[in-house]
């Protein structure tokens, strides 16, 4: 019986289970958070740890691009030295040895010769900038860093399909339909000719403005060149007609953007264990370059942050106005150009294996690295192009009598044929006029180039591609490097055993920083 006043038993149990469930709620909800707030920590230690190594591999990027620019300036000084012009000349102009026994195309004594002054009127794989362990600077802390430059004059000039000289152009394209043909062939993403012709028929629309049914993009006007300013012609046209064809591609990018080929094109892929380069290792934008002086008050271009007068700080710059010749026309350096290049230019008028044979008669200078073979003094190697133990920088390259490694650098391009065929005592079976249709585009130097870094952070397991364009410019006043693209990450489609040199494996790459830091090269 229960009266007022009286608690009955199970009342405390209900209490007790009720707390119990509230205790055990509380604490799962403080395990969750726990567990959200240290995950979101990990997370963000990991994405500040990335982000430091991200920006150190960066700084030391472009430390290694500051290396990599002064060797190419030092071609430049070893030019001057010689008291010739070096890479300033223009396409045409004699390119002398500076009194160097060199060898000729009528056949040459074989004799020795002067390498450095090879090296200064000439850019061949004989000079210090072909040599990617010559411009990997040693890094400290584990660092793995690999530099290598890519020569644009080696490349086609794209932009030669819009020349104002109606059969250059034409001659152009052909070359760059049959690239486009050859430069995949054997794999599963090969381009044949008909598709080729429709990638040229893409460009045009390009340039012409369109972009497809989405609203257009607007593109900055062209400063004109200085052929074209001093042209009535043209002056007239472009003040009396709209000139719609002026949206040239300021980039290699927009063949993707304009469906004209796939990425996989454009940057290179790998199939079936091998690596194959795009498009973008055989076509360039930037070998016909010149420098426009500053613009009048009235021009158009007087707005432009190039075209702004001089901070106060430059007031005396107006005195000594910088001066420049242009860059070789869009020529090609017989001297670096791939093989998908050179048949392109030969088309079918010259035998591929004749081209083969340039290829491999080039790369015979690798032939002297074990003799000991050393080039022009290098502030950063210690040595030439080579394992030798330095060298006074005027040494000569012949391991006898017979052989010299400046034979097998072209002086001038029509020595191309005569040097192959005394080489491999061979007979190009081409006639003078397909030679000479060849040889008329190309020259022997170079003045464009990318440079390429490739660091590695082996304990975080991060890696880092970053590349940078610059025009090596003999100014008036001295030798400069311009910049023209600024250092930038990139995705590089090559595996580490694709890079020259054989691969980069760890051991190879801690190799070469021990080699650079006891002096050995």
């Amino acid at each position: 019986m229960t009266g007022p006043g009286l608690v009955t038993g199970p009342a405390p149990a209900r209490q007790a289970g009720t707390t119990m469930v509230l205790v055990m709620l509380a604490m799962l909800i403080m395990m969750t958070v726990a567990y959200h707030l240290t995950i979101a920590a990990l997370v963000e230690f990991e994405h500040s740890q990335f982000r430091l190594v991200h920006g150190r591999l960066e700084h030391i990027s472009r430390a290694a691009t500051r290396q990599a620019e002064s060797v190419l300036l030092l071609d430049l000084e070893e030019a001057a030295a010689q008291g010739d012009s070096g890479n300033a000349g223009t396409p045409g102009a004699a390119s002398a040895l500076s009194g160097a026994a060199s060898p000729t195309a009528e056949g040459g004594d074989g004799g020795e010769t002067d390498v450095t002054a090879v090296t200064a009127t000439t850019d061949s794989m004989l000079d210090e900038w072909m040599n990617p362990e010559a411009l990997s600077p040693a890094m400290g802390e584990g660092l793995q860093i690999f530099v290598e430059i890519v020569d644009e004059d080696s490349k086609i000039n794209l932009l030669g399909i819009f020349s104002s000289q109606e059969d250059e152009a034409e001659e152009t394209r052909e070359i760059v339909k049959r690239l486009i043909d050859v430069a995949f062939e054997g794999t599963t993403h090969d381009i044949d000719f008909g598709e080729a012709t429709d990638f040229l028929d893409s460009l045009d629309e390009w340039a012409r403005g369109s972009r497809g049914s989405g609203t257009p993009v607007p593109t900055p006007e062209l400063k004109p060149t200085d052929a074209q300013e001093s042209d009535e012609t043209y002056q007239l046209e472009t003040a009396l007609f709209d000139d719609d064809e002026n949206n040239y591609p300021l980039s290699l990018d927009e063949l993707v953007l304009m469906g004209a080929v796939e990425r996989h094109h454009l940057d290179g892929f790998v199939e079936n264990g091998e690596h194959f380069p795009g498009l973008r290792e055989y076509l360039t934008l930037y070998s016909h370059l010149e420098l426009k002086a500053e613009p009048e008050e009235e021009s158009e271009f007087a707005a432009s942050p190039f075209g702004q007068p001089p901070a106060e700080e430059d007031e005396d710059a107006d005195e000594d106005e910088i001066t420049a010749a242009s860059t070789h026309q869009g020529l090609i350096n017989v001297n670096t150009a791939p093989l998908a290049v050179l048949r392109a230019v030969a088309g079918d008028e010259i035998p591929r294996s004749a081209l083969e044979l340039v290829v491999e008669f080039r790369e015979k200078i690798h032939e002297f690295d074990d003799e000991g073979f050393s080039g022009s003094d290098s502030m950063f190697s210690g040595g030439g192009f080579g394992f030798g133990d330095g060298g006074d920088g005027g040494a000569t390259g012949g391991t006898d009598d017979e052989e010299d490694v400046t034979d097998f650098v072209f002086s001038d391009p029509s020595e191309v044929f005569t040097k192959i065929e005394r080489e491999f005592s061979v007979q190009v079976n081409a006639d003078s006029l397909a030679r000479e249709a060849f040889e008329k585009w190309f020259w022997v130097e170079s003045q464009v180039f990318t440079i390429k870094v490739l660091v590695r952070e082996p304990t975080l397991g991060v890696h880092r591609n970053y590349r940078s364009m610059v025009w090596r410019m003999n100014a008036s006043d001295r030798p400069r490097i311009v910049i023209l693209r600024p250092l930038e990450p990139y995705t590089d489609s090559r595996r580490m055993e694709d890079y020259p040199g054989g691969g980069l494996d760890e051991s190879r790459l801690e190799e070469m920083a021990t080699d650079r830091m006891i002096g050995t090269r």
